[in-house]
């Protein structure tokens, strides 16, 4: 994403975070937590935050469709895990795995599911009860809205 003035604001207490104009996004970091990435009858992936001692870490993308549409949303998400003590954490390509980096896209179409990321970079850097985050990624899967973001969440007691 571009830093521009098409932007919505995020929730107020995840700050400098920018989300497409017309949409909505969200941040939520969960403390005592971890990610296990699980896998369904058919092999498709998904997330399931369960009891741990990390960090959790999910973002959400939401498009409302065009008015009158059942069907017309879209969403995108993600969701990785970090240690609950650290300072910094630099995450590239294939190392991405260590963190669980999961990729979901969400709508009323065929290639709707859920995606590990294995190309891209993320930066998290933690100071006090913020996360600082960068993330530049790409799924060669599906198509995506959200392939960069850049800010700070807050870290959800």
């Amino acid at each position: 994403m571009s830093s521009s003035s098409n932007t919505t604001a995020m929730n107020e207490k995840n700050q400098a975070f920018e989300c497409p104009e017309g949409s909505t996004c969200s941040w939520e970091v969960q403390k005592n937590k971890k990610l296990v990435i699980k896998q369904d009858g058919i092999g498709a992936y998904y997330p399931s935050v369960e009891e741990g001692e990390n960090m959790v870490v999910k973002f959400e993308y939401f498009k409302a469709g065009p008015p009158g549409t059942a069907d017309g949303n879209y969403s995108e998400s993600l969701f990785f895990e970090v240690p609950a003590n650290f300072k910094e954490i630099i995450k590239e390509n294939e190392s991405l795995e260590e963190v669980s980096l999961l990729f979901g896209r969400h709508c009323f179409c065929p290639d709707s599911g859920f995606f590990p990321v294995k190309k891209g970079s993320l930066s998290v850097s933690k100071s006090g009860d913020d996360l600082d985050i960068e993330l530049n990624f790409h799924v060669n899967e599906v198509p995506q809205v959200i392939s960069e973001l850049k800010g700070r969440a807050v870290i959800k007691e």
